[in-house]
């Protein structure tokens, strides 16, 4: 059981923009800071006349002071640059103006990199606005030197630096590489800030350069990369005094036709070989206040996003996939309220888990023929989000997901049966800071009604209804922190949605063996509680240390809108870290960290224990390792049998390595590999991976990533049967092997157009043998707690694919189950051509496939897999999309 991995990820370089090491360089910090604090005045030119084409030939320019004087930050930190780097700053009554020379010595090593929007990767350089003066949010503008745009919104969410780079403002950059090195000319309209009009103090500001080659990053306000924070420690821009609001009235439409193709299934009068739609829709923003903004979709789109990798899930649990799509995971940081801090098995909790609206259908009707729609139709959403100029921010999503019901047909009747009733979701966001941002509180609150007046198919809950509170404290200039989490759930609904719920695989109060939990069957609400208490220094040295404790009541349920990995648990981890920052002997910077866990349920049994030790380094040659060696303990697992009684599971040992080349050439490969073993038993799990990212000239790259592993479990969950009324949980030895390979190419012609390829074929295949049942669940002897069947009490039945289990050796079956062997044959893939044809205005052609197939043989035979996988009939979808935006100022122009 692998429930904390260490603080440095395996440095996944390869999927990674160079633009996210300046993210990873602020994570790192505690503070020691004793720079003053820098200051640049912006001019004001009521009709600035800027041609925007990246050279400094206006007047304004010319009659505009430049700021200077920046300081190396890595890898040597507070020593001069090894290039000089001014910027400039003017304004008028709509926009805001930068200016920015990046000198360079040798021009022609300046690193040009095509890319998609917020891929940014090569030289590049911006500025960030702390407009609010809120000290903790900043907006972010980049650009590389090939005029590739990277924005988002920074936010210092405890003292963890956080960017959004979904945020896409409406801006324009351009760049020139010349003789004296390379320069932008932004242009940003006021229209897309938030900010109080009334502030005479100015704003924050830092201004970033990176140099490709050197990996080195230089900024106007110097920060220590010990410092425990980032935008709270900005430069001032003054001379905003004649700033005017700018309304954002943006209405972008849409229109959509899509067409899909797949195999037609003769009798089958849901699956001609074909379908067309078409769609339309808006999307758009409204500026309440200049800093209240109103979000709003009414009939969504989202054809364009990737699909999800493939998975094969033998547990009991939902697997975990990210938002994808534009509306909900632009400002998702407003909105969010992660339960548990870190990287490990509970850190995915969250009291909003956005993919819970318009998710597929929870309900399928039984027939001979079903039309089930592949998601729950999103009617219309808004959300509002702002913040105050004194310290309260606040978000709050509203969205309406329509009644869905799926077609069926027996024999010659067809019907309509309701398999998703209309919905409707809210999702309100507070917060106060105090003390200029170090601390704050904050709360949370969360609803869902269904409508169950056509009925209730799918037994869910009518009323889900949770709530959360935070608060964040720090101390010695936020060395010190202390940040605590509670959070409370409702949930009311039919005796049976309730029943439900009891019995699910994430708290199963049917256990026998769990005596403080009782299922009731009568019951019509679930009520429960969670939190976390997390205690860390995070600053004035290069160690580190957390200590913090996370517990989720049996009877919580968020995951009518959040996410709830497993509920009945008691969590606590312990941390310590050391990081060498400046280079030393052959590396560029080290670094390794400790960790201590252990968890309970709420009856106080133990359920695991284990810690690790992780090390992670950068050479001079700028190639990277890390590696790591976990110990995990007896474990008790309260879900392996799927209701059944806690079963004891043997504890183990794993150890992995991951190496990656330089990641500044054109080629990079790296090489990720782990091995997982138990003390006792045959239970071992091997994986492997290589990448390999080839970026031939600026305008094209490409990377593929394989993986392969191997599964050996000798107590894998099969079945629960019945012999003579009691209970028998049948495992299994499981042999699987898995192979999937990532593919993504990248050709970039020009800035705003783009073409993206992603595919994944996947193979998984796993054979079952050793078929025992659970005898003793808790035994102190491994062997005691299974018995294992013998030849004469179990054969299998090939005419109908079962396996027969003669228990009793009277020569009559007692039971029997399905043999559970397995082939999984997946393909998947999306081409993406978006062009940005004007500032937020898209056309995307797309083009889907997926291939999917259980495959004629189970044993994994790789090669053959492959050609079979594409043998496999394919589904397509074709998808042309057209957006135009409509901007309060275009129309102001004409009218």
């Amino acid at each position: 059981m692998h429930l904390l991995k260490g603080l440095f990820n395996k440095s996944a370089v390869l999927r990674i923009p160079a633009i996210f090491l300046f993210y990873f360089t602020m994570s790192e910090s505690a503070f020691g800071l004793s720079d003053s604090i820098k200051s640049c005045r912006a001019v004001y030119f009521p009709e600035a006349k800027i041609n925007l084409d990246g050279i400094e030939e206006e007047s304004e320019w010319k009659q505009t002071n430049a700021c200077g004087n920046f300081i190396q930050q890595r890898p040597y930190e507070k020593t001069s640059p090894s290039q000089t780097t001014e910027f400039k700053v003017i304004y008028d009554d709509e926009f805001i103006y930068f200016f920015i020379q990046a000198y360079d010595s040798m021009p022609k090593k300046i690193e040009r990199r095509l890319a998609r929007r917020d891929d940014i990767e090569g030289d590049w350089a911006g500025v960030q606005l702390d407009t609010y003066n809120d000290r903790t949010t900043a907006f972010t503008f980049f650009v590389n030197a090939a005029g590739v745009k990277f924005d988002g919104i920074e936010s210092e969410t405890d003292n963890m630096e956080d960017v959004d780079p979904t945020w896409d403002a409406v801006w324009e950059a351009k760049t020139v590489v010349n003789d004296k090195g390379w320069s932008i000319e932004m242009k940003i309209s006021f229209s897309q800030l938030r900010f109080d009009k009334n502030n005479t103090e100015g704003w924050g500001l830092q201004v970033t350069r990176y140099i490709h080659r050197n990996e080195e990053m230089s900024l106007w306000q110097y920060i220590p990369r010990n410092a425990p924070g980032w935008v709270r420690y900005f430069g001032r821009l003054n001379g905003l005094e004649h700033i005017k609001r700018v309304p954002q009235i943006e209405a972008a439409p849409y229109v959509a036709l899509q067409h899909e193709t797949y195999k037609k299934e003769e009798g089958n009068p849901y699956r001609s070989g074909k379908n067309t739609l078409f769609r339309a829709g808006i999307d758009g923003k409204v500026s309440l206040a200049s800093n209240v903004i109103l979000d709003y979709t009414i009939n969504p789109d989202f054809g364009q996003v990737e699909a999800d990798p493939s998975v094969v899930n033998l547990t009991a649990f939902e697997t975990y996939f990210s938002e994808k799509r534009p509306f909900f995971i632009e400002g998702k940081n407003i909105l969010d309220f992660q339960i548990t801090p870190g990287n490990n098995s509970f850190s995915g909790d969250n009291l909003f888990y956005s993919r819970r609206i318009g998710r597929k259908p929870q309900y399928t009707p039984d027939a001979n023929y079903v039309n089930i729609p592949k998601a729950t139709p999103i009617l219309a959403a808004l959300k509002l989000t702002g913040k105050t100029k004194d310290g309260w921010s606040f978000g709050a999503l509203e969205s309406m997901t329509g009644r869905t019901s799926a077609e069926i047909t027996e024999g010659t009747e067809e019907n309509r049966i309701l398999c998703e009733p209309f919905s409707n979701y809210f999702v309100g966001r507070i917060q106060k800071d105090y003390h200029q941002g170090e601390s704050r509180i904050g709360g949370m609150l969360t609803s869902v009604f269904r409508d169950h007046s056509e009925g209730n198919p799918g037994l869910l809950p009518t009323w889900a209804t949770t709530g959360g509170f935070d608060l964040y404290y720090s101390w010695k200039k936020q060395t010190y922190f202390l940040d605590i989490k509670a959070i409370a759930s409702l949930v009311n609904g039919s005796k049976e949605s309730i029943g439900r719920l009891q019995q699910s695989p994430i708290r199963n109060f049917q256990r026998s063996d769990a005596t403080y939990l009782k299922l009731d069957t009568s019951r019509t609400s679930l009520s429960g509680h969670g939190g976390s208490i997390h205690f860390s220094r995070q600053g004035n040295s290069n160690w580190k240390y957390s200590l913090f404790v996370t517990w989720r009541s049996p009877e919580l349920e968020i995951n009518d809108i959040g996410y709830l990995h497993q509920a009945d648990n008691i969590f606590q981890v312990a941390w310590v870290g050391y990081e060498k920052y400046h280079p030393f002997l052959i590396f560029r910077n080290a670094g390794f960290n400790l960790n201590q866990w252990t968890g309970w349920d709420f009856g106080m049994n133990s359920l695991f224990k284990g810690g690790n030790i992780n090390a992670w380094a950068q050479f001079k040659n700028y190639w990277q390792i890390s590696a790591g060696l976990n110990f995990d303990g007896n474990n008790l697992d309260n879900y392996v049998l799927r209701g059944g009684p806690a079963l004891k599971l043997p504890g183990g040992y794993s150890y992995w390595g991951y190496l990656s080349t330089d990641s500044r050439k054109k080629l990079v490969a790296e090489i990720n590999a782990s091995i997982y073993r138990t003390f006792i038993a045959n239970n071992n799990y091997n994986f492997f991976g290589v990448g390999m990212h080839y970026q031939p000239f600026t305008a094209l790259s490409f990377g593929i990533f394989p993986e392969y592993s191997v599964n050996n479990d000798n107590l894998q969950y099969v079945k629960e049967k019945k012999m003579n009324g009691v209970p028998r949980y049948i495992m299994a030895y499981i042999h699987q092997k898995t192979l999937a390979l990532e593919m993504r190419i990248n050709l970039n012609l020009s800035n705003d157009l783009t073409l993206q390829y992603y595919g994944q074929p996947f193979i998984s295949s796993g054979e079952y043998s050793h078929f025992k049942f659970i005898s003793s669940p808790k035994a102190n002897d491994y062997y005691q707690r299974f018995t294992e069947y013998s030849e004469a009490q179990i054969f299998y039945q090939p005419s109908d694919k079962t396996y027969q289990i003669d228990e009793d050796y009277d020569g009559i079956p007692d039971y029997s189950f399905n043999k559970p062997d397995f082939k999984a044959l997946y393909f998947v893939s999306n081409l993406v051509l978006r062009w940005e044809y004007r500032p937020g205005s898209f056309i995307y052609v797309v083009w889907s496939q997926n291939r999917a197939d259980q495959g004629k043989e189970i044993s994994f035979k790789p090669k053959k897999d492959i050609t079979s996988l594409f043998d496999i009939y394919p589904g397509n979808t074709f998808m042309v999309k057209i957006s135009y935006l409509i901007q309060y100022q275009h129309l102001k122009r004409i009218f």
